[in-house]
């Protein structure tokens, strides 16, 4: 089936599943690319997920009902919850995101064109005949597919890097001035770009790398306000009782040539300072995860993790969740990791809401989808907002004892290097 008959159909077959009384009406139908396709939907919220490690994508549109955190989200044995937790102003904040219970879910799970598309029933919500009729004009509504939204970039007015590099070096001096060997403190940076008119999703999509080893990212919660990640971080994955968490911390950029690109890596692997960065996550997530974890096994130990502009030092860690726990222990424990925030996670956390000034909104945030079967949550880094006319791209690196405010400026600028087509010529 097409997307030119989809929404005749769909609209046939809720009106038949309600009678019936079924929770979700499942269609077969063919999308080249679901990332592109968000391109043509109307209204929101829309969230978008490809997963890291498979070909699973997710787009989920529509609400029925919008929560602003995992704490308060509340779901049937069927449903999923798609959105996510920005970064904590202060140590233990939750109930700080977007996340919302969709009405439509578009899923793929191969390289293939057939997508199956759910359309899910909410009883509460739809009570009676002239509900479902509303509900019905609302689907159809969904369903129509525009291409109004413009696909050229605005004319860029200005750019500006918040903070400039010599309150950047003031920063991080603050910081190594202060901190023992067992301390770290992650510090972020912008540029901020502002454009003659508003940026639409269109405009920026045909620009996203979609590449293997990578999590692509996309949610709006609202007109002209949305955020895109392309992250290699795994905060964590559930699949029944069985927990993967990512350890990713320590960077060099790409090497031009083979060669170089070696090099680099052993400068990586041999380098202290990063090893030493790399063992703060490592050894906070082994404590953190045997609390909710029985049998937990490191299964990756200071790999080498290449991405296209930078490789980073990578392990793993996996367990069974232990029985009464959930994903929501998993992420009161882990959440925020010392990768993007630092370690001891209070003492870094106040550092940063008093060094930083600007809230990092959904940037490090934990985003992705729940259901009651498995749980999928990445680490928002690699990442921009968008507000109506202005771009915010981040970067963030890891302040230890020792660290070189320039080494650290250049670390970041290679990690927002996914969207310089942003700034570049």
């Amino acid at each position: 089936m097409n997307l030119i008959e989809l929404r005749s159909h769909a609209l046939e077959e809720v009106e038949a599943a309600y009678t019936a009384k079924k929770p979700f009406v499942s269609i077969k139908t063919e999308i080249i690319d679901l990332f592109q396709h968000l391109k043509y939907l109307q209204s929101g919220p829309i969230c978008f997920i490809k997963e890291k490690d498979s070909d699973l994508q997710f787009l989920a549109h529509g609400a029925y009902q919008v929560f602003d955190g995992l704490e308060s989200t509340k779901f049937s044995a069927h449903e999923y919850i798609f959105g996510a937790e920005k970064f904590p102003h202060q140590f233990g904040e939750f109930n700080n995101g977007y996340f919302f219970r969709p009405i439509i879910l578009y899923k793929k799970d191969n390289a293939g064109h057939e997508t199956e598309v759910k359309i899910f029933l909410d009883y509460e919500a739809i009570p009676n005949k002239k509900t479902l009729s509303k509900f019905i004009i609302y689907i159809s509504e969904l369903l129509t597919f525009t291409n109004e939204l413009s696909g050229t970039m605005p004319k860029r007015s200005q750019i500006v890097e918040v903070p400039e590099i010599d309150d950047w070096k003031s920063k991080v001096t603050k910081v190594t001035s202060s901190i023992t060997d067992k301390q770290k403190i992650v510090l972020s940076r912008q540029k901020i770009i502002s454009y003659k008119s508003a940026v639409s999703e269109a405009s920026l999509i045909d620009n996203i790398p979609m590449k293997g080893g990578q999590y692509l990212f996309f949610l709006k919660p609202s007109t002209g306000n949305f955020f895109i990640s392309i992250s290699p971080e795994k905060l964590f994955s559930l699949r029944g009782n069985q927990v993967s968490v990512d350890c990713i911390a320590g960077t060099r950029s790409r090497g031009s040539t083979k060669n170089e690109d070696s090099l680099l890596e052993k400068e990586l692997i041999n380098s202290e300072k990063e090893r030493a960065e790399h063992l703060f996550v490592a050894n906070f997530l082994e404590e953190k995860m045997n609390k909710f974890c029985s049998k937990l096994t490191m299964t990756k130990a200071f790999d080498i993790l290449k991405l296209s502009k930078v490789q980073h030092l990578n392990s793993e860690f996996v367990g069974e969740l232990k029985d009464g726990k959930s994903y929501l222990n998993i992420v009161k424990e882990i959440y925020p990791t010392p990768a993007v925030a630092g370690t001891p996670s209070k003492y870094a956390i106040t550092n940063i809401k008093e060094i930083e000034k600007v809230g990092r909104d959904f940037y490090a945030g934990a985003c992705g989808y729940i259901t009651h079967q498995k749980a999928e949550l990445l680490v928002g880094i690699r990442s921009i907002q968008v507000k109506g006319d202005k771009v915010y791209v981040y970067g963030g690196a890891g302040i230890v004892n020792g660290s070189d405010y320039q080494k650290e400026w250049l670390e970041t600028e290679q990690k927002m290097k996914n969207f310089s087509f942003l700034w570049e010529e």
